[in-house]
């Protein structure tokens, strides 16, 4: 049979070194001899076999054709399956091909935008490598272990082709395939093809065993490939086709839904870490089964998943485990990757999947094969643009993925960070929770007129800071605050005291002064004084602020939002004396409270005053706590602000207090002395750019009212502004780095993950509460039912028993008298029971009035 086109140009690109990967017959993709590096394979290949043309369409240069052609030692006339078409091709045909070309460019685009809404999102930590069983190599594989020089398998060696790099061999092993052995070899040196020609050519390596993947060669035990076999009875086998290439073919159960390749061997397997992976191939997760760590893989490759994948048993296996996608790098894992985002995202909940993260190789690999073949575990996170979580911050991942903040790698970026970890896990107790409650003590500290710039509107923003602490009792809420107050440990005087109602606020600050009045002695002269600038407000539980927040005519829920941002507190009473005001930026307050699942209710509920999107929320739960404490952390972080930088002179806030606020203050605040930190410019692009997306939603009528990330950007400018106080090699803490700004961003993005996790549990307690309600209900209702059915069944027999006693029988009685003589439990069905009585002819109605009640009724016999 005559060679065609597609052959001859993938033949040659083979014969280059290039990667020609098929997506389908006569479709691939290839890398592109002239834009090189092209590590993924930018060059679309199209065979249309009516026309007996092959298409080539570079994504980087519409015109390289001829360039690429050039390359690979071919012309034009090659792209015709034979000579006399490409004579004979008139303008009407070039017309077709480039209009053919033209559609397939933006069908490329299309595709290359789908890629493009997915980012890196920061690089991944791989779990904990737990060996598995082991694959016993056949002796095919131990000969071309010794003919290649390695010393052990897993091992590595010099390449014999190129003598100069390294060669890496890695065994693969499919636990429930009938072809169970096979090698993944790689040279950091020499080309997979050169690698695949040397094993054929001197090695006389069977080529059917054989093919060749983007880093490294496939190499199976035997000519029959390898046998990938399901649990639900689908098979799929893998053999070399010859020429580097591969062939795919299912048997046995093709048809329908299947559960992932390798499921129930790497679920058990994944008890060891609590994550799993899943991979777009059957190699791909036998390779890192093989290589340690827990994978499956679906049956459909690109969006076909969503017609192959049984996603209610998957589910249900997967339940309770962190689960990492790796995704090719191509346009297929692009498909793939999104379609698997769409089946799973919907599950990600505490009834589901722990987690749900996304990740791709890192060059030069292309997916997790690679990894395998190279013994380069390094991968980056990616994120969907589109998602809503990624709002929180740009450099991070979504809620429901794992939090970097709950990684080591967050707790090694500073060494005030790596004190607070060293500090709190030695006492046992979480980091973050640590960490939360250390912000709000140094928030604390900071004078009133410390203020960040005006972002939004005409007035500086307060660095006051609410913490939310979610942990069941006991979970070590007061031993995070301890250790904290062991690290932060001088407040400066901050008043304590937990306030009554919304009007307590005020006075926590100020308070009724009086001086001599040089006018009249009897009657001194009255004003409000700062009796303290500072407030410490540490609530153990949360259903005491939520008590406190429902009481009628509470005004706690509005007046906590107004001290958040700083604005006056306290209002007017028809008793001069007994109005107390707190004046705008005239004081600062930190606020903790202790949350927990089933009383979450109590802060969400204030969601309609803003108060839960004002706090910052952590955790009691330590994912990465060592099994053995460390030493004891004797390191202080205090004292932190200085007061000689960071004046906090009484007179200034004397005056305010007095004159009600900076407005009124002679001179303003040139006498206030606002101290404005100092932020990157990206801040205020940043928040620019939220105001215009959150003006846009309103604008499209898709604003649901209860935006509980509407304060996120303010909460993640503050502990940005607090972070700095925490460095104490830093000489001027008033100025914001970037640096600061990316971690804060990243406690903002765990802390919208505690949040949401809080809220999700708590509606679920919800539901599970009514559900038993409902379930105790309609028992009860049975029962009553039951209870009914058997009195009613009862009622005849007394009415018998009544009429039939000695000094009855045979004496009429009405049906009222009947019915007061029986037990009350009965009473309501006797006119029931008399009426099916006489139907049955056991009681006769002696006089007949029309109603039970008032006919007569006996028993004669």
């Amino acid at each position: 049979m005559n060679e065609t086109s597609y052959e001859r140009l993938r033949n040659s690109a083979v014969d280059h070194g290039l990667r020609f990967k098929e997506n389908r017959t006569g479709d691939a993709m290839m890398q592109c001899p002239v834009h090189a590096p092209d590590n993924t394979p930018s060059v679309h290949v199209t065979y249309k076999p009516g026309k007996g043309v092959t298409l080539l369409h570079d994504m980087h240069d519409d015109n390289a054709t001829g360039d690429i052609l050039r390359e690979l030692g071919m012309s034009e006339s090659d792209l015709y399956d034979t000579p006399k078409q490409a004579i004979r091709h008139d303008s009407r045909r070039n017309r077709d091909i480039e209009e053919s070309v033209r559609a397939l460019a933006r069908v490329r685009e299309q595709e290359a935008a789908l890629a493009v809404s997915w980012k890196p999102a920061g690089p991944y930590t791989m779990p904990q490598c737990v060996p598995y069983d082991e694959a016993t190599l056949t002796k095919p594989m131990t000969d071309l272990w010794e003919a290649l020089g390695m010393p052990l398998v897993g091992g590595t060696s010099t390449c014999p082709i190129c003598n100069a790099g390294t060669l890496h061999m890695a065994p693969i092993h499919a636990p429930n395939g009938e072809y169970a052995t096979g090698v993944l070899l790689s040279c950091t040196s020499c080309a997979p093809k050169a690698l695949y020609d040397h094993l054929a050519q001197n090695l006389r390596i069977t080529t059917t065993r054989m093919s060749i993947s983007d880093t490294h060669v496939f190499i199976t035990d035997t000519t029959h490939g390898f046998t990938f076999a399901y649990e639900d009875g689908l098979t799929v086998h893998r053999t070399g086709d010859g020429q580097g290439g591969k062939r795919i073919s299912q048997s046995g159960t093709t048809g329908g839904k299947h559960v992932p390749y390798l499921l129930t061997p790497s679920t058990e397997h994944a008890k060891h870490t609590g994550v799993i992976f899943i991979t777009e191939g059957e190699k791909d997760a036998a390779a890192m089964l093989t290589a340690g760590y827990a994978a499956i893989s679906t049956t459909g490759g690109g969006g076909n998943v969503a017609n192959t994948l049984n996603i209610d048993a998957t589910v249900q296996a997967l339940a309770g485990l962190n689960v990492v996608a790796i995704c090719d790098k191509d346009t297929t894992g692009d498909k793939w990757r999104q379609a698997l985002y769409d089946l799973l995202t919907p599950h990600v909940n505490d009834h589901g999947l722990q987690s749900l993260t996304f990740i791709q190789a890192c060059e030069p690999c292309h997916d997790a094969g690679d990894a395998v073949a190279l013994g380069r575990f390094e991968f980056e996170r990616v994120q969907l643009e589109a998602d809503p979580r990624q709002d929180v911050a740009e450099e991070t991942d979504d809620d429901n993925q794992v939090p970097f903040v709950d990684t080591d790698d967050f707790w090694e970026q500073t060494p005030y960070l790596q004190a607070i970890c060293k500090a709190a896990r030695a006492c046992r107790v979480a980091p973050t929770a640590v960490l939360g409650i250390v912000l709000a003590r140094v928030s604390v500290m900071l004078p009133p007129q410390v203020v960040t710039p005006a972002y939004v509107g005409g007035r500086k923003g307060s660095m006051n800071l609410f913490v939310a602490v979610l942990g069941a009792s006991g979970d070590g809420k007061g031993t995070a605050a301890s250790v904290a107050a062991r690290l932060v440990p001088y407040l400066f005087g901050a008043r304590t005291e937990k306030p009554s109602s919304g009007e307590s606020l005020a006075a926590l600050y100020a308070q009724w002064a009086s001086e001599e009045n040089p006018q009249d002695a009897k009657h001194p002269i009255t004003y409000l004084a700062c009796a303290n600038p500072r407030a410490l407000i540490d609530i153990p539980e949360v259903t005491w602020l939520g008590s406190v927040a429902v009481r009628k005519g509470s005004t706690l829920g509005g007046e906590l939002a107004s001290a958040f941002v700083g604005e006056r507190l306290g209002g007017a009473t028809k008793d001069q004396a007994k109005t107390i005001t707190a004046p705008e930026d005239g004081y600062r307050m930190a606020l903790i409270t202790g949350v927990q699942y089933a009383n979450a209710d109590a802060l969400f509920n204030m969601s309609g005053t803003g108060v839960p999107q004002r706090f910052l929320w952590v955790d009691t739960l330590d994912n990465n706590m060592p099994e053995t404490a460390p030493a004891y952390y004797e390191g202080l972080l205090a004292p932190l602000v200085d007061r000689g930088s960071v004046p906090d002179p009484p007179e200034n806030l004397q005056a305010l207090y007095r004159a009600g606020s900076i407005a009124n203050m002679l001179n303003g605040e040139r006498a206030w002395g606002f101290i404005e930190m100092r932020y990157p410019p990206e801040v205020r692009e940043r928040t620019d750019r939220l105001r215009y997306e959150r003006n846009l939603t309103k604008k499209r009528k898709e604003d649901k009212g209860d935006n509980l990330e509407g304060h996120l950007n303010f909460v993640r400018i503050r502990v940005a502004g607090l972070l700095p106080w925490l460095d104490g090699a830093r000489e001027d803490h008033t100025q914001v780095t970037s640096e600061d700004w990316r971690i804060a961003g990243q406690i903002i993005e765990y802390s919208c993950h505690v949040r949401d996790k809080c809220r999700e549990r708590y509606l679920q307690t919800v539901r599970d509460n009514r559900a038993e309600y409902e379930t105790v209900r309609k028992g009860a209702q049975d029962d009553a039912e039951r209870n009914l059915a058997m009195i009613r069944q009862e009622t005849p027999g007394k009415v018998v028993a009544f009429l039939s006693k000695r000094g009855r029988k045979g004496k009429p009685f009405k049906g009222t008298d009947i019915a007061r003589n029986i037990s009350r439990k009965w009473r309501p069905y006797v006119y029931e029971a008399l009426d099916e009585l006489c139907e049955q002819g056991m009681v006769q109605r002696v006089e007949d009035t029309g109603a039970s009640t008032t006919s007569t009724w006996a028993i004669f016999k």
